[in-house]
């Protein structure tokens, strides 16, 4: 398995190209980045070096384009650890092309919207769980939907920190009135999108596992009635079923 960049131009300056080969594949994407294309050599970046005979004025431009060099070299790392983090964490249904390598690099607009990754992973979770479980999940589109519509906003994945947990937290309970319950399955549901997404390569917060801290699980109290209990309320004949309820203190 390799990563290795390159490049097709002759001409002074070349845009860099990402390449990924394994057996029978090979994917290849142009990046965003740009390199004076005498300075890739097999694939890593040569500095240029300070002779003697420069002046301080000559060795001062070195110094700045070796500078320049050294910030393209973070950027080629970071293209590098993004496509490998997606290549380890694919899953086997993914086909290994150029259109993936340019989706990984070079996401769309839209690849970047919260919506989206929830798309994505109700998509994966629908022939995975059954159909009511699958229902509790997709709740979680329709709310942040209600969520955006209330603060005028579109959420991009990336900004899904802590804040944005604890607002959204604030929301479902003081303005749309959920339960501690239901808000935890739903933080909880919202925690999953986001590690789903991570797993495949989606930058994300850090703080994932602190949305749901101090949403403890609220135990319900299970009422159960004799037979003899069911059979005294049936007999109460001048009762409704209201004042049923009441009687039994529901």
């Amino acid at each position: 398995m390799a990563l290795s960049f390159f490049t097709y131009s002759k001409k002074e300056t070349s845009p860099l190209w990402i390449r990924y080969r394994e057996g029978k594949i090979d994917a290849k994407t142009r990046t965003s980045l740009i390199i004076p294309t005498d300075r890739l050599v097999k694939g890593q970046i040569v500095k240029y070096r300070v002779k003697q005979s420069d002046n301080a004025k000559q060795k001062g431009i070195i110094r700045d384009k070796n500078k320049s060099l050294d910030l393209l070299q973070v950027k080629m790392n970071e293209i590098q650890r993004t496509v490998q983090s997606a290549l380890n964490d694919r899953d086997g249904s993914e086909v290994i092309n150029k259109e993936w390598m340019k989706r990984i690099i070079s996401p769309d607009k839209n690849e970047e919207l919260l919506s989206h990754h929830i798309d994505k992973f109700l998509s994966h979770k629908k022939s995975n769980i059954k159909e009511g479980s699958y229902k509790l999940y997709s709740q979680i589109k329709k709310i942040i939907k209600m969520y955006e519509e209330h603060t005028n906003k579109t959420y991009l994945i990336k900004g899904v920190d802590l804040n944005f947990s604890d607002d959204f937290r604030e929301w479902m309970q003081v303005t749309e009135g959920y339960s501690i319950n239901s808000t935890r399955i739903h933080i909880g549901t919202l925690m999953q999108v986001l590690k789903f997404a991570n797993k495949r390569g989606v930058s994300v917060s850090n703080n994932i596992d602190l949305f749901r801290e101090g949403l403890k699980k609220k135990k319900t109290l299970n009422v159960y009635l004799s037979f003899d209990e069911i059979k005294t309320i049936s007999e109460l004949k001048d009762l409704n079923k209201d004042e049923s309820m009441r009687e039994i203190g529901w």
